[in-house]
């Protein structure tokens, strides 16, 4: 994270943003293991890209706050 940051891909405190990172991706993969972020490969996929895009996304230096 603190190369992101150095490198002005993302604004905010290094461990805060791998905290987040890491939450995202603890619910997303217990979400996937008990079937509620669906069974199909293809769906699975693209939900998990939409997840962590959004995260990347919003941590970005566009980003407020």
């Amino acid at each position: 994270m603190r190369r992101c940051v150095d490198a002005g891909a993302l604004r905010g405190d290094e461990v805060d943003l791998a905290q987040v990172l890491v939450a995202l991706v603890h619910g997303l993969a217990t979400a996937e293991m008990t079937g509620r972020l669906g069974r199909d490969e293809t769906a699975l996929r693209r939900r998990w890209d939409l997840a962590v895009r959004a995260l990347i996304d919003g941590l970005g230096t566009g980003a407020s706050g």
